[in-house]
């Protein structure tokens, strides 16, 4: 973590109008006597660059003083300001009305620090509008408030510091109703009472201090459940008072307590229920509970129930059907017409018109909204990431488009749901990273099964694979998985053998190692893999031991250093941020070079090295130019951007060393001059041109 950013500093503006004495205070304070909080630095990820498991963002502030000793609550809000106009932002007061508070961990003590995970600041942005990639300005002010006993917030109260100032730039991440709103925990024997396990809550929807969400116990609400406030339980640990009456056999609504010692809410004994909470008088109001939802009157069969599914990630019930006509139905709870619901899900409302054809039918009570979705139909359901007490990001490898995947019992999967990216090396293989296979599996490409190939494999050597083969199979361990679609083959390498990588900037650290090198071509003496890094630093060792291991001290991207045979220092590359690299190991000269991945992943596609438009060659970055590695041109080729052709590029190849025009949706790239060549492109998107160059 670097301190990296400027601050930009503002008169501190407590809003509030004369002195005041609130029901819940104890004391009375004296708004003009109040010190405002002052932020201090912000620090966080080199360049700005918001990862998924990056270390969290951290603003140090003083501490309000309201001149009495009183309970202060502590919060972040952020917007948006051009960087043009960062210094006018800094000195305007913000409207909290118009900002967004933002998930933060809170210390007060000195030195008084505020952590914001970087997977919370991202989505915020996302939410904002950034797009991906795109870097924005960001304004942080530290919101302070009173609290009353009870530790809740005392609206009218608030007093802002000045703000902070900085740049960053979002990922692509799928974001769910927990990444928009604030919410509240839902945690009993329904999920084991782990926070871990924990993928349903209550949300302010329309903010203030109103919850609402259905929650799925399955056979468990009788067992008990608690609210709180987070992933823990000292910030908000709300149950029922077990110096009251306990309350009725599902009762219309409960009044909880904030106490460690509160006990478990066990008065509902139904599968699903639509609860709203109040925050500020801890009061649980139950809205409607049911055991099942079902799909009544689709094809005129007013008489049976299509019992729907539940998924909790989502928070949404979901039914395939088949309509030949076009035909009406609703939904009702429990096979049963007291409760029902109709067009835009109202509690008794006519009858929903469905068109003909095949559809996922989702209803979603949380947002009030039911859809049709034809492309989900017989798919399966998307579910929440193992682990956390919120759902993770994706891997880095977001963008399903362009890429090769192993699935089947991988990485301790065996529902055939987890699929591992391959990524384009230099000699124009598809690598896996070293991945843990337990029987059955095969390639896909794009995440479909439309394309995949399969066969018997023998570990270690170049095995034939094609289109819907048989699954291949071998005996558990860790391997390296390398596709060559130019020869139609896949062969397996053990993880302990060849050259890989090993560090704390790899995902399994010093433990073992994480990529493999292949060789460029064979007898070449180079090898290569692509990888991802994080911060820290690796080594290149020759069959996981160090009896052969290479370090050096990187300089720049693109540049080669010496690789150290003995005693080498640790590779240290700052600026990666979780993106992708090439990393080449040159034996003939002792040398290393790290090259940038082209952002937004362009690359060359076509019939080169042996395929015929079912992969691409990857690209390099070098700022606005993108240069591809060497490939065989077999014929007509162009270039596109995630694998897909929403963004592509192509026009009329002229001479090689010599840049020609290229525009989105041109025709191929070809030339008779091209054809049998080993070639390298350079695609400047500046002034969209491309020049060919022969690989000598």
């Amino acid at each position: 973590m670097k301190k990296l950013f400027s601050i930009l500093c503002l008169a501190a503006a407590g809003l509030w109008f004369g002195s005041c004495e609130q029901d819940h205070i104890d004391v009375i304070y004296h708004p003009s006597d109040v010190v405002a909080p002052v932020a201090g630095t912000l620090s966080g990820p080199d360049g700005g660059i918001l990862t998924a498991d990056g270390a969290p963002v951290v603003l140090t502030y003083t501490k309000a003083d309201y001149g009495v000793p009183t309970n202060v609550n502590y919060s972040v809000y952020v917007d948006l300001a051009s960087v043009a106009s960062a210094k006018e932002a800094a000195s305007v007061l913000p409207d909290i009305s118009t900002m967004t508070r933002i998930s933060a961990a809170v210390v007060s003590t000195d030195p008084a620090t505020i952590t914001i995970p970087q997977k919370d600041l991202n989505n915020v942005l996302l939410n904002l509008g950034v797009l991906p990639g795109e870097e924005c300005t960001v304004r942080f002010f530290v919101v302070t408030n009173l609290a009353n006993d009870k530790g809740t917030t005392v609206e009218g109260t608030e007093f802002y510091s000045d703000a902070v100032i900085a740049q960053f730039t979002p990922y692509n991440v799928e974001i769910n109703d927990v990444d928009k709103f604030e919410h509240v925990w839902v945690i009993g024997d329904f999920n084991g009472w782990s926070f871990d396990n924990v993928d349903q809550y209550l949300y302010a929807y329309k903010g203030g201090s109103t919850y609402t969400g259905l929650i799925d116990f399955g056979e468990k609400a009788a067992n008990g459940f608690k609210l709180t406030g987070a992933a823990n339980w000292d910030n908000g640990n709300w149950g029922l008072d077990k110096a009251a009456t306990a309350p009725e056999a599902e009762a219309a609504s409960v009044q909880l307590i904030n106490d460690g010692g509160s006990g478990d809410i066990k008065a509902y004994s139904k599968r699903f229920y639509m609860f709203e909470f109040d925050k500020t008088s801890l009061v649980l109001k139950k809205s409607w509970s049911a055991d099942q939802v079902g799909i009544i009157g689709l094809n005129g069969d007013w008489d049976n129930d299509i019992v729907m599914e539940y998924n909790a990630y989502k928070h949404r019930f979901y039914a395939d059907i088949t309509v030949a006509d076009a035909t009406e139905m609703k939904l009702r709870a429990d096979s049963d017409w007291t409760l029902n619901w109709g067009v835009d899900l109202a509690n008794g409302g006519g009858n929903i018109p469905v068109e003909a054809g095949n559809y996922r039918v989702y209803v979603d009570f949380n947002n009030g909204e039911y859809t049709f979705d034809g492309k989900m139909y017989g798919q399966e359901e998307p579910t929440a990431p193992a682990g956390g007490d919120e759902p993770e990001p994706e891997p880095e490898v977001k963008i399903k488009a362009g890429l090769w995947s192993l699935i089947g019992n991988v990485n301790g999967n065996t529902d055939w749901t987890l699929d591992v990216y391959l990524t384009a090396n230099e000699n124009g293989l598809w690598v896996s990273p070293v991945t843990t296979l337990d029987g059955e599996f095969k390639l896909r490409w794009n995440n479909a099964w439309d394309i995949n190939r399969g066969g018997a494999v023998t570990v270690g050597a170049a095995s034939p694979v094609t289109n819907n083969g048989a699954n291949m199979t071998v005996e558990k361990g860790d391997y390296a998985v390398v596709y060559d679609p130019k020869t139609e083959t896949v062969t397996v390498l053990p993880a302990n053998q060849g050259l890989g990588m090993v560090g704390d900037a790899l995902a399994n650290g010093w433990d073992k190692d994480t990529y493999h090198l292949l060789e460029t071509s064979a007898g070449s003496n180079i090898y290569t893999t692509v990888a991802v890094l994080g911060e820290g630093g690796f080594k290149i060792r020759q069959d996981s031991a160090w009896d052969i291991s290479y370090g050096g001290t990187f300089e720049a991207f693109g540049k080669p250093f010496t690789a150290v045979s003995e005693n080498g220092e640790n590779i240290k590359v700052e600026g990666t941020a979780g993106a992708p690299v090439l990393v080449t190991l040159n034996l003939n000269d002792q040398t290393i070079t790290i090259d940038k991945l082209a952002a937004g992943r362009w690359g060359v596609v076509g019939q080169v090295n042996g395929s015929n438009w079912d992969s691409d060659v990857v690209m390099v970055a070098d700022g606005t130019t993108f240069r591809s590695v060497p490939f065989v041109a077999d014929g007509e080729f162009k270039i596109r951007k995630d694998g897909a052709w929403d963004d592509d590029r192509g026009g009329e190849f002229a001479a090689f060393d010599t840049a020609f025009s290229v525009t989105k949706g041109a025709g191929n790239i070809k030339n008779d001059a091209l054809v049998g060549k080993s070639v390298y492109l350079v695609y400047d998107a500046a002034a969209e041109t491309i020049t060919v160059s022969e690989y000598k």
